[in-house]
């Protein structure tokens, strides 16, 4: 493959003669170039120094040239230049021609000083790439051709230099032939495509799908990346990707059965009768499946994807990763598997997310070793045109922030399509960085198949009224050209929507089986498969002997360390702790939960803003020496044979962070996979990822995780946006046991919370809101013995109080104000008020709760909670402790709840005005002062409450 040269070559020698003349140590041949541009222009507008250089190099420049002229290599330099880094604003990538970008004046080679017999003087052989005869006219047509025609090669911002000469010379050199064998099956590709929409449109008139028509040539776009990435080595390909054309790509290029599509979307049920699952619309959900290209087989994952435009790529990067993290080095990882994503133009444009995943693809704990990207470009997004969609030219451009290059492409031209293709596979496989290619389509009916486009897009859906679809168009060029018959052509497409219309016809007593309903990923964790086994089943305990080997080894700075003293006394302190009674603080419990589980040969991943370090620096997890900057990672120094530990500090990011790590936590087994907001209350930056994927993916989709997300939570005077992980929405999307959500209130019980979801086989996500003032509480503190063997992990927190006390009160609680209740009884000497810590939240502890409730049968019961009425725990846990109150005959028909009344917001802004009302409340609560509106909401429940029976 042959490249133009560089623009530097033929005046390199005059720039050093240059420097020589000026006296200057380096002078670029740009530099020289415009200086000499100018001067022939106006010799008055450079310096008068320079008058006597350029005439006196003028005979040496055509030397140099092999007798050229100097103007005429200069020209023909800076006119390579443009080409490649202006010319993709003159390819023609409208297939409707409409869309009018202005043609870079700098193509032309008047612009450059030459123009009517002028070019046809001849330029030297470097830069006239075989051209016959070599002159600048010459030349100007093979860079027309080149980056003028189907494919714009946008990539001069590309910062990698031999990444960005290679797709100059991959352009510029001798184009690979795409060979008649592989025309051929690309018309046939094109021809299923175009059958499918059509059998659609027949035989479901009206029903929304999204359809691919108009970008048809997206199905022999996969096609040539998916065979070219086989050539490449990958062997495991993970899509994720819009409704636009899905059910096309499912169809023709992961070959999904077609009774079983056409089953999905008539509106079958997706999922067998025993499976107890919602399900989705039928352009959502995704497929895995195995093909060959050539001799290598291939897996396909497909995932499944919600309506929320670009919410899938953070979530099947993070599969990438996860299945590249199998193998025994990230080579071999990068080199077998890697990621595909499909997008549409407005929603690359304008989704934030884009670009958050897009940041995430150099860093060490997220890169997958470079995604192809496609978008499919319809030009307009549902109604909004690009002017009222974006200030940048193209829809890729965002792109340019990471030095991605990308390939406008003509989706008219199928030939530069497969090219295209086939470039995009290439360039990752060598070097291992995203690229994009800009697939310039349309819409043939609209946004949808119920839409009328017509309306606010008149002139673009008169234009495509008369316009021939690329079928049409591809099949006159090969069958003129010999590559395929007419008869060939007909009897394709006679064939494919016989087959569709066999399929269509099989539906009748046609039932999903579990093969067909799911991937056997999905499958093998569906909730028609789990094991029935009770998170109170698994032992979680560890020997006290271990405990202390694996505690001192996290207690010393690792050999050859030169450590702070700060970190020296945080580590002494912990060893102090496990050598004797002094308690093990949360950290430290959190950190005997991850290496325990690394002992075991568990894989621990734990992510988030700051959470090596600690936000509140309390972790230390990573070990930065105070010398060298060397970053020790103590957790894969505890023994010789253990699991992988990955403590990552992430990027300011929570949307595309969470969900990375959620898509990662789908393809691990035997691994701890943690997500840790800085603060709870950022976590709604997600909340995407939490609606969509993680409370519904299983319900939706059959798909499985095991994430666990930790919120830092709780008032303590640092305003509303440092209080609350918002206990109340998650509690809120809780059903059919989709997930749990915990609220510790000590180091212990989060040990063995983190340990039971590791070793849960029942895999769901886990939500505990996890505390910020009590790390460094002197009560808040688990006995060694708390951890050992035959210790779990307890959903209830009974109290010690003797029922034989007289037990007037029972408060039940979650979280960090069981401390307040705690030392505000103590100060008051009150022995007739019991404490009970509901520890877990979902699934709701009923059976525990029952037998604490029943040991005090007399007792008025509160719910006493310290963010407002409005939010926390109560709305949700008020009906379930009032049905266990009247199953154990309590006369307290009811609970009643102590909180902060109502509010807007999720805490008051002032530390002095939130100690002062902390204060009320623990009294509130223990009943110290009942008369106190607003706080005990007492009078305000049992108003409430006669109404009901």
């Amino acid at each position: 493959m042959r490249q133009l040269a560089s623009i530097k070559w033929p005046c390199q020698s005059v720039c050093n003669e240059a420097g020589r003349h000026m006296n200057l140590s380096a002078v670029s041949a740009d530099y020289v170039i415009d200086l000499y541009d100018r001067y022939m222009r106006d010799p008055k507008s450079v310096d008068g120094s320079w008058k006597p250089y350029f005439d006196e190099m003028w005979g040496k420049a055509s030397l140099v040239g092999g007798g050229s002229n100097f103007v005429t290599e200069v020209a023909a330099a800076r006119l390579i230049d443009a080409y490649r880094q202006r010319g993709h604003l003159a390819a023609k990538l409208d297939p409707l021609e409409l869309w009018k970008q202005p043609r870079p004046p700098e193509l032309d080679p008047g612009y450059h000083g030459i123009s009517g017999e002028a070019l046809d003087d001849e330029i030297s052989a470097s830069l006239a790439y075989d051209v016959s005869p070599p002159t600048l006219r010459n030349l100007h047509a093979r860079l027309n051709g080149i980056y003028a025609g189907s494919i714009g090669f946008d990539c001069a911002h590309v910062d990698n230099t031999a990444a960005r000469n290679w797709i100059y010379a991959v352009a510029e050199g001798s184009i690979e032939t795409i060979d008649n064998s592989m025309r051929g099956r690309a018309a046939e590709d094109i021809i299923r495509a175009h059958e499918f929409e059509r059998f659609f449109n027949l035989r479901f008139v009206g029903k929304k799908r999204f359809g691919a028509d108009g970008a048809e040539a997206l199905i022999p776009w996969f096609e040539a990346v998916l065979a070219r990435c086989a050539e490449n080595g990958l062997r495991d390909i993970v899509i994720g990707g819009t409704a636009r054309g899905r059910m096309n790509v499912l169809a023709n290029v992961l070959k999904k059965p077609l009774t079983a599509l056409l089953h999905d979307f008539k509106g079958g049920r997706p999922f067998p009768e025993d499976v107890k699952a919602s399900g989705d619309v039928p352009y959502h959900f995704g497929h895995e499946t195995e093909r060959y290209f050539g001799d290598a087989n291939v897996k396909l994952l497909y995932c499944h994807n919600p309506s929320h435009l670009e919410a899938i790529n953070g979530v099947a990067l993070g599969r990438v990763r996860a299945r590249q993290d199998r193998f025994a080095s990230r080579e071999e990882g990068i080199r077998r598997v890697a990621g595909l994503l499909v997008h549409t133009d407005a929603a690359f444009a304008g989704q934030g997310v884009v670009c958050e995943v897009l940041q995430l693809s150099q860093i060490p704990a997220y890169e997958t070793g470079g995604t192809i990207h496609v978008v499919i470009n319809n030009q307009v997004g549902f109604t909004t045109d690009p002017k009222c969609g974006r200030t940048s030219i193209y829809c890729t451009d965002v792109a340019r922030t990471i030095g991605a290059p990308v390939l406008h492409v003509n989706a008219d031209d199928v030939d530069a399509v497969i090219r295209a293709a086939q470039i995009a596979a290439d360039y990752r496989f060598r070097f291992h960085a995203d690229i994009v290619v800009d697939l310039v389509c349309y819409r043939r009916f609209g946004h949808n198949e119920l839409d009328e486009p017509t309306f606010t897009q008149p002139l673009m859906y008169r234009k495509i009224a008369t316009h021939l679809p690329v079928r049409d168009q591809y099949l006159a060029r090969v069958v003129a050209e010999g590559v395929m018959s007419q008869e060939r052509a007909e009897e394709v497409a006679a064939g494919y929507f016989a087959e569709l219309d066999s399929a269509y016809a099989a539906l009748d007593g046609y039932r999903k089986n579990h093969v067909q309903s799911v991937d056997r990923e999905s499958q093998s964790n569906s909730s028609a498969t789990r094991q029935v086994t009770s998170d109170r089943d698994i032992q979680t305990g560890v020997s006290l002997d271990r405990l202390r080997t694996i505690g001192e080894s996290l207690s010393v700075p690792p050999a050859g360390m030169s450590a702070s003293e700060k970190i020296v006394k945080q580590l002494k302190e912990r060893g102090d702790a496990i050598r004797s009674e002094k308690g093990i603080a949360w950290a430290f419990g959190e950190a005997l939960a991850l290496a325990s589980l690394a002992s075991d040969g568990f894989d621990v991943r734990f992510s988030g803003q700051d959470s090596p370090r600690g936000a509140f620096s309390q972790r230390h997890f990573v070990l930065i020496d105070n010398e060298t900057g060397f970053p020790f990672e103590p957790f894969n120094l505890i023994q010789e044979e253990q699991g992988r530990c990955q403590i990552v500090g992430s990027p300011l990011s929570e949307y595309s962070v969470l969900g990375f790590e959620y898509g990662y936590s789908m393809d691990v087994d035997r691994c701890l996979v943690v997500w840790e907001a800085q603060f709870g209350d950022f976590a709604n930056v997600a909340q995407v990822i939490f609606d969509q994927f993680i409370a519904s993916g299983e319900d939706k989709w059959l798909d499985r995780s095991g994430l666990t997300v930790m919120l830092p939570h709780g008032l303590e005077g640092q305003g509303p946006d440092h209080s609350s992980g918002r206990i109340e929405r998650f509690l809120q999307m809780c059903a059919s046991e989709n997930m749990t959500v915990a609220n510790c209130s000590t180091p212990a019980n989060l040990f063995h919370l983190l340990r039971r979801q590791a070793s849960k086989l029942d895999r769901s996500p886990l939500i505990v809101f996890t505390t910020k003032s009590l790390l460094r509480n002197r009560f808040a503190v688990s006995r060694l013995g708390d951890f050992d063997h035959g210790t779990s992990f307890q959903e209830v927190i009974g109290t010690p109080a003797d029922p034989a006390h007289n037990i007037r009160r029972v408060i039940l609680c979650s979280g960090k104000i069981y401390y307040d209740l705690e030392a505000r009884l103590a100060a008051t000497r009150s022995v007739d008020v019991a404490l009970v810590r509901i520890e877990q939240l979902y699934p709701f502890p009923e059976n525990a709760l029952q037998h604490e409730l029943s040991r005090f049968p007399d007792a008025s019961v509160i719910w006493c909670q310290e963010e407002p009425e409005n939010m926390g725990a109560w709305s949700y846990i008020d009906r379930k402790i009032e049905a266990i109150l009247r199953r154990i005959g309590n006369p307290c028909k009811w609970p009643h709840c102590v909180s902060r009344p109502p509010n807007a917001s999720t805490a008051i802004g002032t530390n002095d005005e939130h100690i002062a009302d902390q204060a009320k409340l623990t009294d509130m609560a223990i009943g110290l002062d009942e008369a106190r509106d607003g706080y005990v909401l007492e009078r305000l429940a049992n108003s409430g409450r006669e109404k009901r029976h």
